[in-house]
């Protein structure tokens, strides 16, 4: 996958046998100043254009995107709940929503960059993973750890179906970095064999 933005890095895996990558990574950076706008130019609407022709290219093709993107988004929902959906969906389309797992997190602060971000999971159908699947679920750990305060900022997405193929997931720890590494585990396998 490659990108018109030097914030978004894409990897794409193939197998041997099939002629579209079998897993899309992307990998983000949301800068601070980028983190409140709301225009054509900046990295969440770059990177929702190129997401939707990429998987209108390659709809087979399973997408997970990860990075720092400078977003604080508390618990609040990332997906159309019921309540919004009764403005914007006919009922026939209510069948739809997301039922998935609740999301958890240490951080409890939504901010304006949280807002847009959560807006834009709900356009691209991306589900944070973050504090909804196994070591994470119930409680989301701190992913900016500094002397100034800790907060989520940094997330791993995918469309709720791919959760299945995701083995594990946790925030690690490390002193390096303010940031701490998000750790994941894609069964590839097991891709390629539901792509078949």
């Amino acid at each position: 996958m490659s990108s018109s933005s030097d914030n978004i890095f894409g990897l794409s895996f193939y197998n041997d046998t099939d002629k579209f990558p079998v897993i899309v990574l992307a990998v983000v950076y949301n800068p601070l100043d980028e983190s409140d706008k709301i225009d054509s130019d900046c990295t969440l609407d770059i990177l929702e254009r190129e997401l939707g022709r990429f998987v209108g290219k390659f709809p087979e093709s399973r997408f997970f995107v990860c990075g720092d993107f400078n977003a604080r988004t508390a618990e609040e929902p990332d997906y159309v709940n019921e309540k919004d959906a009764n403005f914007v969906f006919p009922a026939d389309v209510m069948s739809d929503l997301f039922t998935g797992p609740k999301r958890s997190s240490s951080d409890k602060i939504l901010n304006t960059a949280g807002r847009r971000f959560l807006e834009f999971c709900k356009t691209t159908e991306l589900k944070i993973v973050n504090g909804r699947l196994f070591k994470e679920m119930g409680s989301s750990n701190f992913t900016y750890v500094s002397d100034t305060g800790c907060s989520v900022i940094d997330y791993l997405l995918t469309p709720a179906c791919n959760f299945t193929f995701i083995n594990q997931f946790y925030i690690d720890t490390r002193v390096e970095s303010d940031h701490q590494p998000l750790v994941f585990d894609i069964m590839f396998s097991s891709i390629t064999e539901y792509c078949k």
